[in-house]
């Protein structure tokens, strides 16, 4: 922390410039309301580890009373002391509680069961608040730490930052939005049956065929009339589910959906006159129920309609995934890429859209019949970033599918080694055993076993070297209790593994941004995108 404490706090007002508006995410996932202390202000940091290394705040001293001190196996007074705790549980350590403050938690050293001294238990947690500092009077701002339950939940920090600095998570907002959604379609069906019952459960059974692509013939079934029979409806109600003909609720969905797209492209395109405005994605995909090719066309436009157009959504609608069934005479007779235009074409035409005057630009993945039918299909084809990022990687990393084609052998090969870690431990239960109980007794979680995956998924090999790297000394320590040799060497996780996660988490996180499809992301996955390879370079 040397080159922390070096670093001067801004003025309160020149962070909130740098950190933007005020309801501005602060880059972790947390939705800001103030200015963003524990990212910009580095010499709290310092000041809550002094206050840690202190132990004398009385919250400090009131929970280490409460453990008092006992006697080990050799009658020696283990004395419990704090220490600055780290979130290996991925969940947890998105909290918004993590980003803004540190975690502190209360512990004694203890005997293991074969005499060893690593073994600490942890009993009891605190966190401490750095949004709550003065930038002008370090360290000397801080609130009371906070106490957490016992099992480490971050519930009450959470609610502190909510309530205090206006600061909530991602995942919190997005919980809220999908409960008063569901409020509202439950009010929306409840009215509806009021009005119509028979009406309203045909339309849902529907809905309910068409999302889980449920056979037809399942609603002309014994089982299904027999359900009917033991529900408690009134009898026209339980007549009319009876004999229900699923496609006519699935056929009014589909032209109440059509024609909802088509006023909304309508209204759309006459706001932006002659400007082609529409963004097209296409792709090829396996049906899950008859397994045939299906053609999936997207289209996604920047709704105007909104208060300020600097506000401004995306308006982003899946036409369909149609049957891509050319006759044999056309696959002989004309190119790949012309039958997905004409495809294409008639799905865009069902909604009145004209891709010749409507599509700007297409965005599609690297095979060459798709390419060429984008390129026909907008005046503009942009490179799909997820797919490009993959392939460059792939070949970057040596993790292809098939190993002959691997570019770079020795990545490959050191990637695998330790992979096969992770492998040796899953598939001993003696190993597992034993490392699963040191995780218990040094950090407090418990986890089934250690992630692994196939070499070639190269974005999730982010996850293999990731707990290795974590618990490269337990693992060590584990190997050799059960006297194993560990394949894997500190060398290489200084020199190797840690440069190359550090690489690959970059990566992913490009990857993550280009797979956004309700969010304003293309100049931010640009940005981030040159400057690592400005980096890397």
């Amino acid at each position: 922390f040397s080159s922390l404490s070096s670093a001067s706090p801004p003025p309160r007002n020149q962070q909130r410039a740098e950190n933007g508006n005020e309801n501005s995410g602060n880059g972790s996932g947390a939705s800001v309301g103030g200015s963003t202390v524990a990212t910009t202000i580095k010499g709290h940091i310092l000041a809550a580890i002094a206050l840690v290394k202190d132990n004398s705040h009385p919250n400090f001293v009131q929970m280490k009373s409460k453990l008092g001190s006992e006697k080990n196996a050799d009658g020696e007074m283990c004395e419990p002391y704090l220490r600055l705790t780290s979130d290996f549980n991925k969940r947890v350590a998105r909290s918004v509680a993590n980003q803004s403050g540190l975690r502190v938690c209360v512990c004694r050293d203890e005997k293991g069961k074969n005499g060893d001294n690593d073994k600490t238990t942890i009993k009891a947690y605190a966190w401490i608040c750095l949004e709550c500092a003065d930038p002008q009077n370090i360290g000397h701002s801080l609130l009371a730490p906070i106490r957490l339950s016992a099992n480490g939940t971050t519930t009450p920090a959470a609610d502190h930052l909510s309530t205090t600095h206006g600061i909530t998570s991602n995942t919190t907002r997005t919980k809220e939005k999908n409960r008063q959604d569901a409020a509202k379609r439950d009010a929306s069906v409840k009215s509806g049956y009021e009005l119509d019952p028979t009406r309203m459960l045909q339309s849902l059974i529907g809905k309910m065929a068409a999302n889980h692509a449920v056979p037809f013939c399942f609603w002309q079934s014994k089982d299904w009339r027999s359900f009917v029979t033991a529900l408690p409806l009134e009898q026209p109600v339980k007549d009319a589910l009876k004999c229900l003909d699923v496609r006519l609720p699935m056929v009014e969905h589909y032209l109440t959906i059509r024609q909802t797209i088509r006023e909304e492209f309508k209204k759309a395109s006459k706001w932006y006159g002659e400007i082609p405005f529409a963004c097209l994605i296409i792709d090829f995909y396996k049906s899950s129920v008859n397994h045939g090719k299906l053609l999936a066309v997207r289209v996604s436009w920047m709704n105007p309609f909104t208060s300020k157009m600097s506000n401004a959504a995306i308006a982003t609608y899946n036409l369909g995934g149609f049957p891509y069934n050319p006759t044999t005479q056309d696959r002989t007779d004309r190119r790949a890429s012309d039958l997905v235009v004409d495809f294409a074409g008639k799905v865009l035409g069902e909604y009145y859209i004209d891709y010749h005057s409507d599509i700007f630009s297409s965005s599609v993945d690297s095979g060459s019949d798709i390419k060429r039918a984008a390129s026909l299909l907008s005046r503009n084809r942009e490179w799909c970033m997820a797919h490009l990022l993959n392939r460059a990687a792939s070949d970057a990393f040596g993790v292809s599918v098939n190993p002959a084609q691997t570019k770079n052998k020795a990545c490959r090969d050191f990637i695998n080694q330790w992979r096969k870690v992770a492998e040796t431990v899953n598939k001993s239960d003696d190993l597992l055993t034993t490392f699963k109980e040191k995780i218990k007794a040094r950090y407090g979680i418990s986890l089934n076993r250690l992630k692994n995956v196939p070499s070639h998924r190269w974005t999730s090999v982010i996850a293999v070297l990731k707990e290795v790297i974590q618990y490269f000394h337990i693992l060590k320590s584990t190997f050799q209790q059960h006297g194993k040799t560990f394949p894997l060497d500190i060398d290489d996780l200084k020199s190797t593994a840690m440069p190359l996660y550090s690489i690959l988490l970059q990566i992913k996180e490009l990857q993550m941004i280009s797979q956004k499809t309700k969010e304003f992301s293309q100049i931010d996955l640009y940005v981030k995108f040159f400057n690592f390879y400005k980096q890397l370079c």
